[in-house]
C-alpha cells in the first residue's frame, strides 16, 4: 500500500511490516526484504517492524511508511481511507473471502 506523501523529501524508501510475524522472525525477514529492496530499487530502504496493525495504519497515513505488507483487514481500512492498494491476493478468482467462528 502507498499513501499520499510528496516525493523527494527524503532519501529512503521506507517498507512496514505487521506485528504478527513475531519479532525475531521479522528481525530476519526485515533484514532480507531490505536487502532484497536496496538491490530493486536502487537506494537505501529502511524495514520496520510495527508494534501493532493500528500504528502500521498509522504509519502509512501519516507518510511514516511509503509501503507496507498488511493483512486484509489493515488494507481494507486503509483503502476506505484514500490509501492505494497496489496487491492484492486473489485466491480462486475472488479478491474477497468469508469465514465463520464456531464455538
Amino acid at each position: 500500500m502507498t499513501p499520499h506523501v510528496p516525493s523527494g523529501s527524503r532519501h529512503s524508501f521506507r517498507f512496514g511490516l505487521p506485528p504478527s510475524l513475531g519479532s525475531e522472525t521479522a528481525r530476519e525477514r526485515a533484514e532480507r526484504l531490505a536487502s532484497f529492496l536496496q538491490r530493486a530499487l536502487g537506494k537505501l530502504v529502511e524495514v520496520g517492524v510495527a508494534t501493532s496493525y493500528e500504528t502500521l495504519a498509522k504509519d502509512l497515513l501519516s507518510g511514516r511508511a511509503d509501503a507496507a505488507w498488511a493483512p486484509p483487514f489493515v488494507c481494507a481500512r486503509m483503502e476506505a481511507m484514500g490509501v492505494r492498494v497496489l496487491a492484492r491476493g486473489v485466491r480462486r478468482g475472488m479478491s474477497s473471502y468469508r469465514s465463520a467462528l464456531v464455538g
